[in-house]
């Protein structure tokens, strides 16, 4: 079981969807297959398991910064759910070179209040058992994610 995989608690309440046989990974290291579950809270990713407490990912939407479903890529064959989403300060002071850094630092900066070259993202895409689930998929987490609006934006349209 890879290393980046936490402990969590899998959601009991709010739950929206659910689905099983979901292939899991994080940039391209696989992290085996289990259960999506699409809460209004969070989204979470666990290996199958029938305890409560179990090893996976959580995602709270505040820290998904985007979504969409990959129908073609070369580089990876199976349609899935791509989710981007920015990284804890603590994991990136981990890292603080890494390539997944987005921008180079060098570009002037703006008056906007999120000085977007410093926020750093990782990918996970989740690979579902039907096309369907995966357009399922797509649009709860959209309307979940909708229940928790980003305070920044408020501040940019100001």
């Amino acid at each position: 079981m890879p290393s980046i995989l936490n402990t969590i608690t899998y959601p009991s309440d709010y739950i929206r969807q659910q689905y099983s046989l979901v292939k899991a990974y994080l940039e391209d290291e696989y992290l085996g297959q289990g259960n999506l579950c699409v809460s209004e809270n969070q989204l979470v990713w666990a290996v199958t398991s029938n305890e409560t407490e179990r090893a996976g990912i959580s995602i709270d939407y505040p820290s998904l910064t985007m979504h969409g479903i990959v129908t073609h890529d070369p580089k990876y064959p199976e349609e899935h759910l791509v989710v981007v989403v920015q990284k804890a300060k603590e994991d990136e002071e981990d890292d603080e070179n890494s390539e997944n850094h987005q921008g180079d630092g060098d570009q002037q900066r703006s008056d906007s209040p999120v000085e977007y070259d410093s926020i750093r993202t990782v990918n996970y895409r989740f690979v579902m058992a039907t096309s369907e689930d995966l357009k399922i998929a797509y649009q709860t987490i959209a309307e979940c994610q909708a229940l928790h609006p980003d305070p920044l934006d408020d501040m940019v349209e100001d």
